[in-house]
């Protein structure tokens, strides 16, 4: 049975009858064709698996924690519960205002026990959490969109000639893998911006060039569009493939076991071990990206990590 995946949260307001309202999506997997649903909190039987049984389990609990009466769902079908099809993990929608009212200071109680059981934390440390990070979760909008940390171009003006300082424009937020030497891989989100300067005195053409934490990028649709490094300095995260960046120190770690096994360790496929040990890390990492390391972007990272540091010692 797959691992338990954590649950995601969205903090919202109908505009219609202006309630506040916290939306529980609870996590699922498949393994062998089979959807798992999982349930919370983690000393709970978690081994529900599709069909109205996990549904159950979940309304049960929910039941348990005396929500029903008070705070049940925007889409209820049974007791808080939302009848979703069979690919996509149960719903429960807790309103934590009366309409009209502004977002609370504190939480329900009920609410703040119900969220501290899904997440595994005292009901205190919840309430503490939410007057902390309340105005975080409004601007986030779920769990998914929040990391370890947000990588970004280290401008926000076009460096390209003729485009007179243009402020950068479309951005972009990709989801993202950090591989570490120390921390294990961890989540993090990563932004471009783009340019599409165009003078109209002189007819300067559109610029169309796209920045990224490492580089940028003019031209992007054209075939012989190459990246642009900013500095000869090797960056402090190398930008490995669009979901992947990489710790210089990894890369360096990369560099010292090819060179004492000659090349055996990555062709024995010995950087499993990463995966199995240096790779693990606490923090939730629930994603449709792999946080495995392969042997493609092993070799990829000893590569461009080699040649950036070659550009920087010349």
């Amino acid at each position: 049975m797959p691992p338990p995946l954590p649950p995601q949260f969205e903090l919202k307001q109908n505009k219609k009858d202006r309630v506040w309202y916290f939306k529980v999506l609870f996590a699922h997997a498949a393994e062998n064709g089979r959807l798992y649903y999982y349930h919370f909190p983690p000393s709970a039987s978690a081994t529900a698996s599709t069909g109205t049984s996990s549904y159950l389990a979940i309304t049960l609990w929910v039941e348990a924690m005396g929500l029903m009466a008070d705070y049940g769902v925007r889409r209820t079908s049974l007791w808080g519960i939302s009848y979703l099809p069979p690919a996509k993990a149960p719903e429960i929608w807790l309103e934590i205002t009366p309409p009209g009212q502004p977002r609370p200071i504190l939480l329900p109680p009920k609410v703040g026990n119900l969220l501290g059981g899904i997440l595994d934390m005292e009901t205190s440390l919840m309430q503490l959490t939410w007057q902390v990070h309340a105005d975080l979760a409004e601007t986030i909008k779920n769990s998914c969109r929040a990391g370890v940390e947000t990588v970004v171009p280290p401008t926000s003006v076009c460096l390209q000639p003729g485009c007179n300082s243009a402020p950068l424009r479309e951005e972009m937020v990709a989801e993202a893998r950090l591989f570490t030497l120390c921390r294990g891989v961890l989540p993090i989100f990563s932004k471009s911006l783009y340019c599409r300067y165009t003078d109209l005195i002189s007819f300067f053409p559109a610029c169309h060039t796209r920045y990224y934490n490492n580089y940028f990028v003019k031209d992007t649709s054209k075939g012989d569009a190459e990246q642009q490094y900013y500095s000869p300095q090797t960056p402090t995260l190398i930008h490995v493939l669009e979901s992947a960046y990489i710790e210089p120190t990894l890369c360096k770690y990369f560099a010292m076991e090819m060179l004492v096994s000659q090349f055996k360790w990555y062709l024995r496929g010995d950087f499993q071990g990463y995966n199995m040990s240096l790779g693990e890390s606490d923090l939730p990492n629930a994603s449709r990206l792999s946080s495995e390391l392969t042997g493609p972007l092993v070799l990829d990272a000893f590569f461009l990590h080699a040649i950036l540091q070659d550009k920087q010692n010349r």
